[in-house]
C-alpha cells in the first residue's frame, strides 16, 4: 500500500514539474492582435553590448547555452516594444539567471508575416519567441543601456 502511495506521489511531482516547464516555454500561436502590435511597435531583444555587433551583422541567433531546458532549443527571446514598456521588460530580463548584466537592446522592426509565423507568445505576457536559427530584418537598431 505504501509503495503505491509513493509511486503516485512521485508521478504527481513529475507531472507538476513537467507542467511548469511546459508553461514556461511559449507555445501560443501569434494572434491577429499580437501580429498587428508586432508590426506596429516592433520587438526588442536584450543582450550584452559585446554581442551587439554580431547581432547587427547576422541577426538574433538563439543562445542555446542559456536555455533552461531542451524545450527552449533554437528560441530567441524578445518583447513587443509597446510604448512605455521598455523599463519593465528590461527589469524582467535582468531578473533571469545570467542576464543581470545585460546592457544593450536591439530593436527589430519590419518583420514579415513569414517571420511572425515562426513566433510564439508566452501566456499573459508580451514575451515573444522566435523559433529558428536567425531573426534578422533590414530595420534593426541598437542602443546601450546603463546598468
Amino acid at each position: 500500500m505504501s509503495l503505491i502511495i509513493a509511486i503516485i506521489i512521485i508521478i504527481s511531482v513529475f507531472a507538476f514539474c513537467f507542467g511548469l516547464l511546459l508553461r514556461h516555454c511559449p507555445r501560443r500561436r501569434i494572434s491577429e492582435d499580437t501580429r498587428r502590435a508586432i508590426k506596429e511597435y516592433g520587438l526588442v531583444h536584450f543582450s550584452s553590448s559585446t554581442c551587439v555587433e554580431p547581432i547587427m551583422l547576422n541577426g538574433v541567433v538563439p543562445d542555446n547555452s542559456k536555455k533552461l531546458s531542451w524545450l527552449e532549443k533554437d528560441m530567441s527571446w524578445t518583447y513587443i516594444n509597446y510604448p512605455g514598456s521598455f523599463s519593465t521588460n528590461l527589469a524582467d530580463v535582468r531578473s533571469k539567471h545570467g542576464r543581470k548584466d545585460y546592457d544593450a537592446a536591439v530593436f527589430i522592426k519590419g518583420l514579415t508575416d513569414d517571420q511572425i509565423d515562426h513566433m510564439r507568445q508566452k501566456l499573459k505576457t508580451n514575451v515573444i519567441v522566435h523559433i529558428g536559427k536567425t531573426l534578422k530584418t533590414d530595420r534593426m537598431t541598437a542602443q546601450t543601456i546603463s546598468k
